[in-house]
């Protein structure tokens, strides 16, 4: 340091002034390239396994990074109103916007509709069309047309229990026909009348898949929105292309936009009630780097308020510290300015650099002035008081300072990108903050200082606010003995609840949870977790798969949905489907028998209720009589055993319809049955339509497939996309490690974001652990190559790893846990909380004697310490949880590191050598 030294006092107007250029110079960077990305696939390196898979699959089929558009009212028709206009916006987006999921149009699958259908269910729908066609003809109706209504059915049914007719057995195919689509018909009606939706009704049904248990246009309309809890929430989708320009994060002008849109919206009278939000992993990495960037502003700037307050307080004037506050802001710019040059960008990890700087560099330039106070104070001048101070404390600040930087480099040594970047950012930051302390501070000095007298100097050196600390060298170590015994009892009790310390692996946790992505987020899964009827609360990512042909696809898709974390997979497949050459055939027989059958075009008369209450009561009389008789007669009429198993089935439903269509007031029942238009006869007289309109001359093909979904699903090489998705949240870990390594055993290649963010936590949380382990091993050689002594190696590291230990044991007792980014607190608190022992021990070494509060030391630390805790506990004002929980154990574990470095470190000294008394004199060249 002695060169340093000589050259600081021969050219400190050279050094400042290079100093200040480089500064002007990152100045000038900062503005013009300053940028924060914030994807997860992008935080991660790419010999990264998923993450290569990721890229493929992103060059064959676009982005899997998608927005969720959730829109919610109690009107269902509304609702897809609204989606129609929200998908025609998000249609205007492009090139940020690609491919929009709102409403999918089907126009060219629904006249091959029963080609998607299994062949069991067409020939169902095969033998009953041709059952009531055969009717028809056997009953010489064919002139007259078959109507499809509540009251016509019920006459038709009072004309089926005639005495005569039922005599006859040549009637009893048609009759037992009747029933079972009689009986159907009633549950419905029951379901209607009670106030339960059709939908609510099949859940809960026997269906037999019958031509009538299932309306086709309703099954198309299914699918051509995205609907949630019986359409009271519709999802739109928008699939992201190219990044914004000039963007916080890659897609938040695009969020921005969007929200602006749906406020207007929802400001329109044809909208009123109707909730629109946006969610999805862009909005929430929008608001997350939005969040944490103005995070990490609004922490700088506290760090910076209490820091000058700090310093005011302890010097009592502004000047003093100004310097050393101005070479800070120097190295801060520098920083900024090398991490946009070479690594050209910053992350949602390495942001949180700013306030890490602002608190740790500030240490060493401290550490400088209060040296160089110290010495001007015995007298000397300001060139003799730099040389000392650079030769004393510059060599123990390189070697505090370096043990920092090494527990921030030690970051870079694994595949994430993300971490690896903040170690590079982080590391060199400290680089530049003890090159600036250590030659640009020095070089103010010389220039305020030079041209004062020693005794101006002596005076101002003395202007000091912790004079009151002075006493401590001899009231802390007054028992020191019990002091080491707290310290091994608080280090076993910490050591036994480590097993209790937990990892909390859920991203969305991160986020800040008043923000709308976030809030939006949950409710898309809460809505989709009632939804399904089944307690699982459905994610809203997925798992990608490629299949390289359509054969391969079905074997995976088949696989896939037979795993039990599968709640279902999306793909082409269903559109087209297999055996449908084998199913032309069948299909035939359906258009053919529904041509010849004469159906009554429905009337659209609202049901008359009392009429349909006396006809149900009336049936559910004679078919009790009906039963009565039939038993008696059974054993002598073959006849009279079919009656009986009819009667049977007929008397439940009959008793059901009754009770339901008297269970309300007319008023009621009849608003109800209004409300559907007749409910489950619109489903028979639509699908009959839809049955004669059907085409049997080839099956369905890709063309058919509507073009969103060619685009979404099929690439240009004839690759096909399934996206996978789990019965459980996938943010969480358990669901997601489940869900993740059973899908990988059936596809090898899968990715996607759960997958990624398995790999991406998991990597993170042990590169941490390793790079703690290499921080504390390249920080102990350190500190054994400064002071060559294994004893003073052990002394220096014992405070820090009784911090360590202590924080640890201190986040079981508070219930803090771990998290993806509070982990990085791993080798930052190792890194900085040693500096405070090499600090004593270089002291104590040079002195020979037990004095660091008399001297500048021990107020150096205290406030080192206090700018370091300024710096981290300024995150505590964050939203972004994430940033919070890194202030929070950073916070924790400096104040733990400050008390066992300057209280139980000395209780250690004093016991392995007596104090030497005050009076002694200082050894020679002090």
């Amino acid at each position: 340091m002695g060169v340093v030294a000589r050259m600081v006092c021969a050219q400190p107007a050279l050094i400042l002034t290079v100093g200040l250029l480089l500064a002007a110079a990152s100045t000038w960077v900062v503005a013009t390239r300053f940028v924060v990305i914030n994807n997860t696939s992008d935080l991660l390196s790419d010999k990264f396994e998923s993450k290569r898979t990721y890229n493929e699959l992103v060059k064959e089929f676009g982005s899997d990074y998608r927005l969720i558009v959730l829109i919610q009212s109690p009107d269902p028709a509304k609702n897809r109103q609204a989606a129609d206009e929200v998908g025609h916006y998000l249609e205007s987006l492009k090139p940020q916007i690609t491919t929009v999921l709102s409403k999918i149009d089907f126009s060219n699958v629904k006249p091959r509709l029963l080609f998607t259908r299994d062949i069991d269910d067409l020939k169902r729908v095969a033998d009953q069309v041709e059952a009531q066609e055969k009717a028809e003809r056997a009953s010489q109706k064919n002139s007259q047309q078959i109507a499809l209504d509540l009251n016509s059915i019920l006459d038709e049914a009072n004309q089926k229990m005639d005495d005569k007719y039922l005599r006859d057995k040549n009637n009893w195919t048609d009759f037992n026909l009747f029933v079972k689509q009689f009986v159907s018909i009633l549950n419905k009606v029951a379901a209607q009348a009670d106030g339960k939706t059709l939908a609510q009704e099949e859940k809960v049904s026997d269906s037999d898949g019958a031509l009538d248990d299932s309306d086709a246009n309703e099954l198309i309309a299914e699918h051509e929105y995205f609907s949630l809890q019986e359409g009271k929430a519709l999802l739109v989708f928008a699939y992201t292309g190219v990044e914004d320009p000039g963007g916080q994060a890659p897609f938040s002008d695009t969020v921005a936009r969007i929200r602006q849109h749906l406020k207007e919206m929802q400001q329109e009278p044809a909208n009123k009630g109707i909730d629109m939000r946006v969610t999805g992993e862009p909005a929430l990495d929008a608001d997350q780097i939005i969040t944490s960037t103005s995070d990490s502003i609004k922490a700088g700037c506290i760090t910076v308020g209490l820091i000058i307050a700090l310093f005011f307080f302890s010097y009592r004037t502004f000047l003093r510290p100004a310097c050393t506050f101005l070479v800070l802001i120097m190295a801060v710019l520098w920083s900024l300015g090398f991490a946009l040059v070479t690594v050209g960008h910053f992350n949602v990890l390495s942001i949180a650099v700013i306030p890490m700087v602002l608190g740790i560099g500030i240490d060493f330039g401290i550490q400088i002035l209060g040296r160089y106070e110290e010495e001007l104070g015995h007298g000397r001048n300001v060139n003799e008081a730099v040389l000392a101070s650079l030769q004393h404390t510059g060599v123990a600040i390189i070697t505090g300072g370096s043990t920092t930087a090494a527990a921030f480099f030690s970051l870079c040594f694994n595949d994430f990108s993300g971490l690896s970047e903040l170690g590079i950012i982080a590391g060199c930051s400290m680089v530049f903050c003890i090159t600036a302390s250590l030659v640009v501070l020095p070089a103010i000095f010389i220039l305020r200082d030079r041209n004062r007298t020693v005794e101006a100097l002596q005076k101002q050196s003395n202007n000091s606010a912790w004079n009151f600390i002075h006493d401590w060298d001899r009231t802390m170590v007054s028992a020191p003995r019990f002091w080491i015994g707290v310290a091994v009892a608080i280090s076993i009790v910490s050591i036994l609840s480590l097993p209790k310390l937990s990892f909390d692996y859920n991203l969305l946790h991160l986020q800040n949870p008043s923000t709308d992505s976030v809030k939006t987020l949950y409710d898309v899964m809460n809505a989709s977790k009632s939804d399904t009827g089944t307690g699982d609360q459905i994610s809203t990512i997925y798992a990608s798969v490629v299949a390289d042909n359509i054969d391969q696809a079905r074997d995976l898709d088949k696989k896939l949905r037979a795993l039990p974390t599968v709640s279902r997979v999306d793909s082409l497949l269903e559109l087209i489907p297999e055996h449908q050459d084998e199913k032309i055939p069948i299909i035939k027989r359906i258009v053919a028998a529904a041509d010849a059958l004469n159906v009554k075009p429905s009337n659209g008369k609202p049901v008359d209720i009392p009429r349909a209450r006396r006809d149900v009561a009336s049936l559910l009389s004679q078919t009790r009589e009906g039963l009565k008789q039939a038993k008696d007669a059974v054993n002598i009429s073959h006849l009279a055993r079919q009656a009986v198993a009819a009667f049977e089935t007929m008397i439940p439903a009959l008793e059901r319809a009754n009770k339901a269509l008297n269970s309300a007031p007319l008023a009621t029942i009849q608003q109800r049955f209004d409300a559907s238009t007749a409910g489950a006869f619109n489903r028979m007289q639509t699908n009959m339509e839809l049955l004669k309109g059907q085409k049997d001359d080839r099956g369905l093909t890709l063309a058919d497939v509507p073009p969103q979904l060619q685009k979404l699903f099929l690439a240009p090489s004839g690759k096909i996309l399934l996206q996978v998705y789990g019965k459980k949240d996938l943010w969480e870990r358990g669901p997601d490690e489940e869900f993740t390594l059973s899908v990988l055993t059936v596809a090898p290649n899968a990715t996607g974001t759960p997958v990624l963010n398995y790999f991406a936590t998991d990597l993170l949380r042990t590169s941490y652990l390793w790079a703690a382990v290499w921080a504390f091993l390249t920080i102990a050689v350190l500190i054994f190559l400064h002071f060559q002594s294994l004893k003073f190696l052990l002394l220096t590291l014992t405070p820090l790893v009784l911090a360590v230990l202590w924080r640890t044991g201190a986040m079981v007792w508070f219930g803090i846990e771990f998290n993806p980014a509070n982990i990085v607190t791993l080798p930052l608190i190792i890194g900085i909380d040693v500096a405070f022992g090499v600090y004593i021990i270089d002291r104590y070494r040079e002195d020979g004697r037990f004095k660091i509060f008399s001297e500048s030391t021990g107020k150096a630390i205290i406030m080192s310490s206090l700018t370091s805790l300024f710096g981290f506990s300024s995150l505590l004002v964050s939203q972004f949880a994430g940033m919070y929980s890194i202030g929070q154990l950073m916070s924790l574990g400096i104040a733990i590191g400050l008390v066992t470095a300057i209280f139980f470190l000395p209780q250690i000294l004093v016991l392995l050598k007596p104090r030497v008394p005050e009076d002694e004199p200082l050894p020679p060249g002090k």
